[in-house]
């Protein structure tokens, strides 16, 4: 093949002006596909790609002048021939190959703009950032001189949070605090010597709002966001005609202040408190000044509603990338960007057989075929064992999940599966061969604050065959199988038909029913109906909220279940034309059913609660003889207790007050609050969550306070008490009985006789145990 050069791109101002702005357009679009692919990861993870993205199109003009080129050969037409006088060939006459290769300079140069073109082209792209520069400098003028021109803050109450936010932070520089009539709402800037500006009517502010403000501000610091902001100001500068680098820097700095947000709720700030502060700043602020787009503010009203739902959203992940990923996505792009900059398009001679026309007869055009993967197939199981009838399922669905177990012939286990919900990509599945029999083991990979996952599966086992269940929820049924089955769910419907042998199975929060079956032991639930329908043997129902029904057919079934739906019978009843009669007399008879349950409802206000929910929150206004209440995710919230009250959810904030008697309280992820009145016994823990508790100054008792904090954290949790108590920190990642390793600080103490007992247990949450004020 014979190959000359026609034209290099680079040659040419204009062509390399192009070839830098195509570059980074390049750069430009993977950052905003990277933000979207990563839209569900928290708002430090979609920071840091845009900080990426506008060092990378930064990187790309210096890269591409400073570094040697790699020639990309593009395969173009010959170019056309001006008609000459000196015998050059005319463009009617197509060149050979030889005339091709010893042309010296192509027709299509003489196209090119001329040196005067080339520098009002540069002069108009210079002159745009230059403005764009000065633009930037004049507003970091003017916040030096209103920082000249402010009151430093001497107020020990303010150092003392500000020491406090700086700790939680990780922040060892020198923060300054100033207040200045020039702002209305609280704004940092500086990375050297960090300026905090707080307006002037701060002052009079709340402890709860100084701390919220000086933690998110201080979060700014601690994430060295003013030189992000740098960064994005040079980006807008350098390609000021180019709408994405605009882009790019706005959700940079909105994604800079969500994540200062998420990090001031990981400190431990409610999130309903953080949002109140938020929008009661934003409306004391007046419209932002000119100059404050150079500082990093905490209410701007373009983002202030997007940052209000993202700081209500218990779905949302809040973790910031690890360091180790930090690197390897800073040395991936750097990779990225300097192929992308030596790489440079040359044009290229076609070679004689394409110029002439003719190409071999063996010539073929062929496609690269890139294999489809099955997106599917990572949230799909099928497994099939072999096993004996008699042996065990061993269903252990630490991630939850619906079964339905149905028998067969064959002398095998076969288990089918599709994983689903925000996190199905955490969950893993084992089904392996134990002595019992076979264990299926469904369970998250990570550690997640947060779950969800909608799992689902179908299994055939031997018609002669044992069921095992421990699930954190979903229903469970089981048809055609003899056996021993026994278990719970944390929520969800049991339905047994055509079963033969022992149960003994319960479920937190959802119906239960068995048809056609024989059957000895107990199936119980904790809020809901058990009807059993021509079920034989001893089997008893039990529910902690609803009916338990025998039915000697479906039909008796179906015929209860309309007498329960009276109302809506008489409603529908009322409508009709016939038999008046009868009508009035259902209408009657429901209102007769109203008054009852109205009755029942009193009595069963008089004795300890007991409700079961497998979702959702739980709201009383007062318990006072007693309470077991638990749900398998929502917020709990009760007044005034007294007796014995557990409370448990799995994932959901908790807020009791004042309390009597004893309380036992646990949140899987959520944090915790409890206003104590008069009682000798609380037990408090969330697996991940701040912990509040307020003791009466009379308090005399035991205290034991302990919180672990993990790796992934970045920072240290803390016990604030107003008690002394012995205080005690370990050094040592604790991994013991598989847990993720973690460090602890504990506290502990005894005030007066030590009748009562305090016990609290979380983990990457705080603990502050306040003295009431009288």
């Amino acid at each position: 093949m014979i190959r000359s050069t026609l034209l290099e791109l680079a040659v040419s101002p204009l062509m390399g002006a192009v070839l830098v702005v195509v570059k980074s357009s390049i750069v430009f679009g993977l950052g905003f596909l990277l933000a979207h692919l990563f839209r569900r990861r928290s708002a430090a993870w979609r920071h840091f790609i845009w900080v990426g993205t506008l060092c990378g199109a930064l990187a790309v003009p210096i890269m591409t002048l400073a570094l040697p080129r790699l020639e990309w050969p593009v395969i173009s037409a010959p170019p056309a021939v001006v008609n000459a006088p000196n015998g050059t060939p005319s463009a009617s006459t197509p060149m050979t190959p030889s005339e091709i290769a010893s042309a010296s300079v192509p027709a299509s140069i003489e196209n090119e703009p001329s040196p005067t073109q080339s520098q009002i082209l540069a002069g108009i792209w210079f002159g745009g950032g230059f403005l764009v520069a000065i633009w930037c400098a004049i507003g970091h003028i003017a916040l030096l001189r209103i920082a000249r021109r402010a009151r430093l803050v001497d107020d020990p109450s303010w150092l003392a949070a500000l020491e406090d936010a700086s700790r939680s932070n990780g922040v060892t520089k020198r923060v300054r605090l100033f207040y200045s009539g020039s702002v209305d709402s609280p704004m940092t800037w500086g990375y050297r010597h960090p300026i905090v500006l707080l307006p002037e009517s701060a002052a009079a502010w709340t402890g709860e709002r100084r701390r919220v403000v000086l933690l998110h501000e201080l979060a700014h610091i601690a994430r060295v966001d003013f030189v992000a902001q740098l960064v994005a100001a040079f980006a807008c500068a350098f390609y000021w005609f180019h709408p994405a680098a605009w882009a790019a820097a706005s959700r940079l700095r909105h994604e800079s202040e969500q994540a200062c947000d998420d990090r001031a709720l990981v400190a431990g700030t409610p999130a309903t408190d953080y949002a109140s502060h938020l929008l009661s700043l934003a409306l004391q602020a007046k419209a932002n000044h000119w100059h404050e787009a150079m500082a990093i503010g905490l209410t701007r009203s373009a983002t202030l509603e997007a940052r209000i739902r993202a700081v209500l959203d218990e779905h949302l992940t809040r973790r910031r990338p690890s360091p180790r990923i930090c690197m390897a996505g800073s040395m991936i792009l750097t990779m990225f960007v300097l192929l992308l900059s030596v790489l440079t398009p040359v044009r290229a001679a076609l070679n004689a057989s394409v110029l002439d026309g003719t190409l071999p007869s063996n010539a073929t055009a062929v496609a690269e075929v890139v294999p489809h993967s099955d997106e599917s197939s990572s949230a799909v199981v099928s497994r099939t064992l072999d096993a004996n009838p008699g042996e065990e399922l061993d269903l252990r669905l630490e991630a939850g999940g619906s079964v339905t177990i149905q028998g067969w012939n064959e002398r095998q286990v076969q288990v089918e599966g599709r994983l689903g919900g925000r996190d199905a990509d955490k969950i893993r599945v084992d089904v392996d061969r134990v002595e019992e029999g076979i264990q299926v083991r469904v369970y998250f990979t990570e550690d997640l604050r947060s779950q969800s996952s909608s799992n689902e599966f179908k299994i055939r086992v031997p018609r002669r065959f044992d069921v095992s269940l421990n699930s954190a929820g979903g229903g469970l049924k089981i048809s055609k199988v003899e056996g021993s089955f026994k278990g719970s769910t944390g929520g969800g419907e049991i339905v047994l038909d055509h079963v033969a042998g022992d149960a003994e199975l319960s479920t937190g929060g959802s119906d239960i029913r068995v048809t056609d079956s024989h059957l000895d032991g107990e199936v119980s639930t904790g809020g809901g109906r058990v009807d059993l329908i021509r079920v034989t043997g001893g089997l008893v129902g039990a529910s902690g909220n609803g009916p338990v029904r025998s039915f000697d057919s479906v039909t008796e079934a179906r015929l209860d279940a309309l007498n329960r739906n009276a109302d809506e019978l008489s409603e529908d009843l009322k409508t009709l034309t016939v038999n008046s009669k009868r009508m009035s007399e259902s209408a009657d008879e429901s209102a007769k059913n109203a008054a009852r349950l109205s009755e029942l409802a009193d009595e069963s206000a008089k004795k300890a609660a007991r409700i079961t929910k497998s979702g959702g929150g739980v709201e009383l206004s007062e318990i006072p003889h007693g309470a077991d209440i638990s749900t398998g995710g929502g917020d709990i919230v009760i007044g005034k207790t007294g007796g014995v009250v557990d409370l448990s959810t799995g994932g959901g904030d908790i807020e009791v007050g004042p309390v009597s008697g004893s309380l036992s309280a646990s949140t899987g992820a959520g944090n915790v609050r409890v206003r104590v009145g008069d009682a000798d016994k609380i037990d408090l823990s969330s697996g991940s969550g701040n912990v509040i508790l307020e003791l009466p100054a009379s308090f005399r008792g035991t205290i034991e306070l302990e919180t672990g904090y993990t790796k992934n954290l970045g920072h240290a949790t803390r016990i604030v008490s107003d008690w002394n108590l012995v205080r005690e920190s370990t050094t040592d990642w604790d991994g013991r009985g598989g847990q993720t390793p973690r460090r602890y600080v504990r506290a502990h103490g005894t005030i007066g006789n030590g009748q009562s007992r305090v016990r609290v247990e979380t983990v990457n949450g705080n603990i502050e145990l306040r003295r009431a004020r009288p």
